[in-house]
């Protein structure tokens, strides 16, 4: 048996073992969600999808015209089961095409049902193979008698058994492993699908799988999966301007479709290569386009949902583009769209900024390094969107949420920065609706400012009387007590829970002293 780890793995791999005429049985092994099936399935459809209908040869029997008894009637039905399933009546593939048999192996008790359901599925008409598997002929089951017919021409047929992991513990693997070796026998090749860590016998599998498996391919990461699959359809596409975390989240075949179906629009569209070719700087913009229409086709962003309410103009238009083509099937996108995409285009800089932002931010909370390259990092980033009057692009862009914002500023030493106050500012306007866990925020040591504290009161003032009245009584519940608890970023993630901020708690669990 031939292993083949995760570096050589890749579809054309898999379909060259079904081309291989010396290897019949591959393992696809892996563990839950790395993307076994999801790209099994993808080959499943690209073989449906070129394969010639099948022909089935008319059975002559004109027995309705020789019905005179009931016995008679009951021989026919024999003879015709018997001619269908020994003479040729077996479905021609006259063009040599795959066909594929799926068959989950959730819940599967004895290898007799597999065995079964192998040779239902080979017949064109099913749901009569079906029906009649349930009859019992002299207390002889018709249904008993399918197995006799496995010895029928599989050399263009696939078996796939999926959920390797899942069987029923009554369902002796040895007997599946025995049934793979007599379909191989049979020139059929068969796919096994599964998690081998996950098996109870997983001894009694390892022995036997060496002389029944051909090949073995082990899937460690869903990414790879993807990746290969985003190369095939959208091989025009800079592997650069992928989302590779986004795209890693999808767990459905027909989403990912959906979403690299949208990407070949934009970037065919909007001249995504051209742009590249002519500035490489614009690549972050580029990628952010990619994200937005993740995040519109598939909601797997992982930051707070809530956020999502602040949405940046031009991550509107991408949405209005994304609508028209899949709900109005409008194939080229207005004058209107490409000015104002051209027109955001010029501001990739803040896009870049955005990136390396986010990036800083994320290795914090990871890592919790912090150094004096990001320090610089960050507040040249900040001193840019102050200065270019971009704060508002720059917190719709970049989600991150005000507790955040706030405590990677003041890590870095930048709390009392004067573009740091400014954007400061900004959220406490946008925030404004969570009253007493921004002023629980501005009245921390770490964070008093005047500056804050009168723009907060200012926020406060602007409010009818009704909404002064709300705001006072939510504020009683905000308590000295409460106050004089919150001594750092940590106990402020406990008390207000409800925060727009990130659900990681690492990077307040590492600000406990600050």
């Amino acid at each position: 048996m031939i292993i083949t780890k995760k570096n050589y793995l890749n579809k054309e791999q898999i379909k060259k073992f079904l081309e291989d005429k010396d290897r019949y049985s591959l393992f696809i092994n892996g563990k839950w969600g790395v993307g076994k099936t999801y790209l099994w399935k993808e080959i499943e459809n690209e073989i449906s999808n070129t394969k010639k209908d099948f022909e089935l040869n008319k059975v002559k029997l004109n027995f309705f015209s020789h019905l005179k008894y009931l016995y008679e009637f009951i021989i026919l039905i024999v003879k015709f089961l018997i001619k269908y399933f020994s003479y040729c009546e077996f479905i021609k593939q006259e063009d040599e095409s795959l066909r594929v048999i799926y068959i989950s192996l959730f819940g599967k008790e004895h290898y007799k049902e597999i065995l079964e359901e192998i040779t239902l599925n080979s017949y064109k008409y099913n749901k009569l193979v079906y029906f009649l598997r349930n009859l019992t002929f002299w207390k002889i089951s018709i249904g008993s008698l399918f197995q006799f017919f496995i010895k029928q021409d599989f050399k263009n047929i696939i078996v796939c058994f999926d959920d390797l992991e899942r069987k029923s513990d009554k369902l002796n693997i040895k007997d599946l492993l025995g049934l793979i070796n007599n379909l191989k026998e049979g020139k059929c090749k068969v796919i096994l699908i599964g998690d081998d860590s996950k098996l109870n016998n997983k001894k009694i599998f390892d022995n036997y799988k060496e002389k029944c498996i051909d090949l073995e391919i082990t899937i460690d990461s869903r990414l790879e999966v993807v990746l290969q699959i985003a190369k095939e359809k959208c091989p025009q596409i800079n592997t650069k301007l992928l989302p590779c975390t986004l795209l890693n989240g999808i767990k459905n075949l027909r989403q990912l479709n959906k979403i690299l179906s949208a990407f070949n629009y934009f970037h065919e569209e909007l001249h995504f290569k051209e742009k590249l070719v002519e500035n490489p700087d614009c690549k972050d913009f580029l990628v952010y386009v990619f994200e937005v229409i993740v995040e519109k086709i598939d909601s797997i962003y992982t930051i707070s949902s809530e956020l999502l309410e602040f949405k940046h103009l031009f991550t509107k238009i991408i949405e209005e583009i994304i609508k028209d083509y899949f709900n109005n099937a409008t194939y080229l996108i207005s004058n209107r769209m490409r000015e104002a995409f051209n027109s955001e285009f010029d501001n990739y800089q803040l896009y870049i900024y955005r990136t390396n932002f986010i990036q800083i931010f994320s290795n914090l909370i990871q890592t919790n390094v912090f150094n004096e390259n990001d320090k610089e990092k960050i507040n040249e980033i900040l001193q840019y969107i102050a200065d270019k009057n971009k704060i508002d692009d720059f917190i719709d862009l970049s989600k991150i949420g005000i507790v955040d914002f706030f405590a990677l500023t003041y890590i870095f030493d930048l709390h009392n920065n004067q573009a740091v106050i400014e954007i400061k500012k900004k959220y406490i306007r946008k925030f404004y609706g969570n009253f007493s866990h921004v002023e629980l925020l501005l009245k921390m040591e770490q964070n008093k400012n005047d500056d804050l504290l009168e723009e907060f009161n200012k926020m406060v003032e602007h409010f009818d009387n009704h909404l002064n009245e709300y705001f006072q009584n939510e504020h009683k519940t905000l308590t000295q007590e409460i106050i004089d608890d919150v001594k750092n970023y940590y106990n402020f993630y406990n008390v207000a829970k409800s925060i727009n901020a990130t659900k990681d708690k690492t990077l307040y669990k590492n600000l406990k002293k600050q």
